[in-house]
């Protein structure tokens, strides 16, 4: 018997576009939430055991999270290489590139399989986004199981709804006379287990008393159902009694194991006959504004129901499940308007514009995904207007509930769509002007590149040369989040556009990629260049003050030597000791003039032939070896002067000692302080003379010491 007008289900809807409270609305929002959480749990479990089925017949990797383990896009072409009996190229790198590549190869074979993606990118996919993984995996799962199961079927049918019906019909059928079975959905009609047994035994009653069963609580009916299908029909055991013994269990996963069994049990082949809709009673309510329905999700029309229901499909519609369904309508419509109208109002930042994008994009998904259930409520409510299901003042109650529904879902929809125009435009605008931003800071650095002097020649010019790429490197790395920001790009492409967007776009970005990368290159290698010729520079400079310091410092005391008495016997033998002790140096200091040889090499190999520093590098070592030289001969003319006096040079011992000094010095090298510990070893050598008479001079006096070859630099 219909329920009356003023039941609590109608006094509840006839005021739901009025004046809702925001608790109530926010409670609705929260079970929403919750439900979409639940179901994307059990799905995940339950895809990832489905794809494991099907990777463990040949042996490939087991999947163990979803959605972190098909980023890399191997286990995606592993699953496609056992669906299609085909080997599937891969990229085996570790970069994001390489994953991009293998998930776009895996879209690529489920395009040429006409498996139909929805708004799924590789991008999606390798970001691990939730909804689109199980999305995509949904669609693989959908295919290839409606595939099989259409090989069972005799009769020809669509591989979307029609199969659907026919398997729950199927359901229907078979599990007639069950007490207390009754098969509508595949949701609650299963939830405590009895319709799974039922089913089973329908067909192998040998299996199992189904009294007894029906006895055991729901828990245990569902895995006593769940087992006996694995062990007796191999039937994957794809589901667990907690996903179904629920409030709201997840119609996918149901549908999933469904077909499993129906491909593994007997069946009559369906037939699904269309009676003609009987003569109308009634006038149907016409709704204006109706649009048709676009072909992708992202763009949907206005709901209108026909006025001709097809009475198999509704016969069993009364105005209490008319009620239920009317209800979860207007509950989800009531958390998608409050989701739409509490969007952020659209950024001017780019990176913030895309998230809201991709945001938008999942709710305009969810619209299309409600689109039916707002289309069959309306359809439900016109069946009972036509067939006379309800009194006049019921009708009435009905007509002005749809009209709200329709006109709800109209404003909806209009927002949605402008919204996601909005989005797109701001969108393209923002993502143009990055790529004009970067174009343009390209050219400026590329002119900035091409206008740098050679390397400088001397200290000073190379560390103001350091400094100055330093600024170039901080430049870089602010705009390389820009960079960043454009590997995420995204095209939108509507019937606006021209024909060769995406192409323009692409070919603008590996043209810009190319010279970023070009500016990056030269920037490492100027880089690395600068650090060694500044070390270089900075060894040399301290080795020549050094040598510097100890020739000044040997050219003065040879300087006293000239106005010391030699025919004074204490003042001739101060000289010989002077003598001796610097004969020992200059041993050790030819190696260190040795040592600023090659320091003076290794920083001319850097430099470009026209530098300056060359010849100031030449004339400064020039300079030291004739200061050598110098050194040297007067040493032998002070010498000859001494045997010229009687003076027995070679009898003059010399005791020895060490004195060991260390000295610590700090320096910056490759932008960090390097601290070097120097050891120097001092000779002291004592000469003990006795007086002894004068010797007539020598025509051939002993020399201290041969002229040393000096090091030259090679040019």
């Amino acid at each position: 018997m219909a329920t009356s007008p003023h039941s609590p289900g109608f006094t509840r809807m006839t005021a739901f576009d009025a004046e809702q409270d925001a608790l109530e609305a926010a409670e609705f929002g929260r079970i929403i939430k919750t439900r979409s959480d639940e179901r994307e749990d059990i799905q995940k479990k339950t895809f990832t055991k489905w794809v494991n089925a099907q990777l463990a017949k040949e042996s490939k990797g087991c999947v163990k999270d979803l959605f972190r383990d098909l980023r890399d896009g191997t286990h995606l072409l592993s699953l496609l290489e056992i669906l299609v009996n085909q080997k599937l190229k891969r990229e085996r790198g570790h970069m994001r590139l390489h994953h991009l590549n293998n998930v776009n190869r895996a879209i690529q074979v489920l395009d040429q399989n006409k498996v139909k993606l929805v708004n799924i990118s590789n991008n999606d996919i390798v970001d691990g986004n939730v909804k689109l993984t199980l999305g995509l995996v949904w669609s693989i799962i959908s295919h290839w199981q409606v595939k099989e199961v259409l090989k069972e079927a005799t009769t020809t049918m669509d591989e979307g709804q029609n199969l659907e019906k026919t398997v729950l019909n199927w359901c229907k059928e078979s599990t007639q006379g069950y007490r207390n079975v009754d098969v509508r959905n595949f949701t609650t009609s299963w939830r405590d287990g009895l319709a799974f047994n039922a089913l089973i035994h329908r067909y192998r009653p040998d299996l199992f008393d189904f009294n007894t069963i029906s006895k055991e609580q729901p828990e245990a009916r569902l895995e006593h159902a769940f087992r006996v299908a694995h062990e007796h029909l191999a039937v994957e055991r794809l589901l667990d009694p907690e996903d179904v013994n629920m409030e709201h269990p997840d119609k996918k996963s149901i549908v999933m194991y469904m077909m499993m069994l129906y491909k593994a049990l007997p069946k009559q082949p369906p037939v699904i006959e269309e009676q003609q809709p009987v003569e109308e009673s009634r006038v149907p309510l016409n709704l204006e504004g109706a649009a048709s329905k676009a072909s992708t999700p992202l763009e949907f029309g206005s709901i209108t129901p026909s006025s001709e229901p097809s009475l198999s499909d509704m016969s069993e519609i009364d105005i209490e499940s008319y009620q239920g369904n009317m209800e979860n309508v207007l509950t989800w419509l009531l958390e998608a308007e409050g989701h739409l109208e509490n969007q952020e109002p659209i950024s001017g930042n780019v990176d913030e514009v895309k998230e809201q994008f991709h945001i938008h994009e999942d709710f305009m998904m969810e619209l299309t995904a409600h689109q039916n259930s707002v289309g069959n409520a309306l359809q439900e409510g016109n069946y009972l207007i036509i067939e006379n299901k309800v009194s006049e003042e019921e009708e009435n109650e009905v007509r002005e509930q749809m009209i709200l529904l329709n006109t709800r879902w109209e404003n909806l929809r209009i927002s949605a769509m402008d919204r996601q125009a909005k989005l797109h435009e701001v969108l393209m605008t923002l993502q143009q002007k990055q790529l004009d931003d970067l174009g343009e800071w390209l050219a400026k650095t590329e002119e900035r590149i091409a206008t740098q002097e050679s390397l400088g020649s001397d200290l000073a010019q190379i560390r103001e040369q350091v400094d100055e790429h330093k600024r170039l490197q901080e430049d870089l790395e602010t705009q390389q989040m820009q960079v960043n920001s454009l590997t995420h790009m995204v095209v939108v492409v509507d019937e606006n556009s021209p024909e060769n967007t995406t192409e323009v776009l692409e070919e603008q970005l590996t043209n810009l990629g190319e010279r970023w990368a070009n500016v990056c290159q030269w920037t490492e290698q100027r880089w690395a260049m600068l650090q060694e010729v500044l070390v270089y520079w900075q060894t040399f400079s301290q080795e020549q003050v050094k040598f510097d310091d100890w020739l000044a410092e040997k050219e003065n005391v040879l300087a006293k030597m000239r106005l010391q008495d030699i025919t004074n016997t204490d003042e001739a033998m101060e000289r010989i000791k002077q003598l001796k002790l610097l004969e020992q140096e200059l041993e050790l200091q030819h190696k260190e003039f040795g040592k600023l040889n090659g320091s003076a090499q290794n920083l001319v190999t850097h430099l470009d032939q026209d530098n300056l520093a060359i010849d100031d590098i030449r004339s400064r070592l020039d300079e030291f070896s004739q200061r050598w030289d110098s050194i040297v001969q007067q040493m032998e003319a002070h010498s000859k002067a001494i045997a010229d006096a009687g003076i027995n040079i070679s009898a003059v011992p010399v005791t020895e000692s060490i004195k060991t000094n260390t000295t610590t010095t700090t320096f910056e090298q490759g932008g960090h302080k390097v601290t070097e510990t120097v050891i120097a070893k001092t000779i002291h050598k004592t000469v003990h003379m006795s007086p002894t008479s004068r010797r007539p001079p020598s025509r051939h006096p002993p020399s201290l010491l041969h002229r040393s070859a000096l090091m030259r630099i090679v040019h």
